[in-house]
Parts: structure tokens; C-alpha cells; sequence
């Protein structure tokens, strides 16, 4: 429906006039979906390895954050505001309104043997799909 409302707008049209023409503002937008030459490593080229770095390290430090979080939790459970959101979530999903008993258990259950068998298990590439729509041209 919107490739049918692309056509008969002519949309094509002005996208393929304004990628013949890299002075306008089209031009330089539609640019950014193409793949650049190769010149050499440049400055420009290291901005995404050091924020991939940046993460990672910000990653390690979350860490920390993130064990007093579960303290935070502890303390969250005495105020109203968690308990009616707790009790709407359940209502609204059809969920148990016990986890929170079985919450600390279930947290310790997870360990770095059962998180590698659930990878294991759901990553396996057994479950994989791969969908190719080809134009009716190709066919």
C-alpha cells in the first residue's frame, strides 16, 4: 500500500532527481544511505571503535550501579508507588501476584552456567528464519 501511494505520488521520481543531483539538500540526505570510497584511516574513522570503547568501559562501571539497585528495590518495596504498579502490571498481564516471594530465589537462581545453557538453547540458530522478498521481476 505505501510503495502503491509512493507511485502514484511520484515519490520515486523526485528521490531518483534528487539523487542525480548531490547539490541539493535531497542530494546530500539520500548520500547518507550510500557507502563511501576507501581513502585511508582517518580521524573520522575511530569515532565509533571509541564509543564502542566508551560502552563498554561505562558497561563495567553500571555494574556497581546495578548491585545498588537491588537495594534501591528493597527500599522501593515500602512506598505505595511500587506496590500500585506491582499490582497493575500483574492485573494487566495476568501474571502472579506471588513473584515477588519467590523474586530474590529466582534472581540467585541465575548463574553464568544456566545463562550460557538458556544461549545454548534459544541462540542455537535452530529457530532461525531467513526471509528474502525478491521483486516479482526476479521471479
Amino acid at each position: 500500500m505505501v510503495l502503491l501511494t509512493m507511485e502514484s505520488t511520484e515519490v520515486y521520481y523526485y528521490i531518483s532527481k534528487a539523487i542525480n543531483n548531490k547539490d541539493s539538500i535531497g542530494g546530500h540526505i539520500i548520500s547518507q544511505f550510500f557507502h563511501n570510497n576507501w581513502y585511508g584511516l582517518r580521524f573520522w574513522d575511530l569515532i565509533q571503535p571509541a564509543f564502542m570503547f566508551m560502552t563498554g568501559v561505562a558497561m563495567t562501571y553500571s555494574l556497581t550501579k546495578q548491585i545498588e539497585q537491588g537495594k534501591q528495590r528493597e527500599t522501593a518495596v515500602k512506598t505505595n508507588g511500587y506496590w500500585l504498579s506491582y499490582l497493575n502490571t500483574r492485573l494487566q498481564n495476568g501474571e502472579d501476584f506471588n513473584l515477588m516471594k519467590n523474586y530474590d530465589s529466582l534472581l540467585n537462581k541465575i548463574s553464568p552456567a544456566s545463562l550460557k545453557a538458556a544461549a545454548q538453547k534459544y541462540l542455537s540458530g535452530e529457530n532461525y528464519i531467513r526471509l528474502v522478498l525478491m521483486p516479482e521481476k526476479m521471479k
